[in-house]
């Protein structure tokens, strides 16, 4: 009976509490949903810089230097992907020497 008129005697503030907590609830599956589509862009974008760097341009059968050069100074963005890039920058180093200076450069500021 104690829980009873408990429940009569404070029922708006009962009736707050859940409501503050679903709204609590809502609002952090809204901020993780957000935090997701974020990091898949993020993952798209980065790819997009790779296949920058890596592709050949049509009728071409190198990329050009210039986008080449933009896509490796967009990746020191990317810090999460710090340990791929620097892989993709080991292998290209030796084979692109015009490149060089700048993916040591972006190297460094990933560091």
């Amino acid at each position: 009976m104690d829980t009873l008129n408990f429940i009569q005697s404070n029922y708006v503030a009962i009736t707050l509490a859940f409501t503050l907590v679903a709204g609590v609830f809502k609002f952090w599956q809204y901020v993780d949903v957000r935090r997701s589509e974020q990091r898949q862009r993020r993952f798209e974008n980065y790819h997009k810089l790779v296949e920058r760097l890596t592709a050949p341009l049509p009728n071409h059968d190198d990329p050009y230097l210039d986008v080449q050069k933009a896509a490796i100074f967009e990746m020191r963005n990317y810090p999460e992907y710090k340990a791929v890039t620097r892989n993709i920058f080991e292998g290209w180093k030796d084979r692109h020497t015009k490149l060089t200076e700048l993916m040591e450069d972006t190297l460094n500021v990933l560091k």
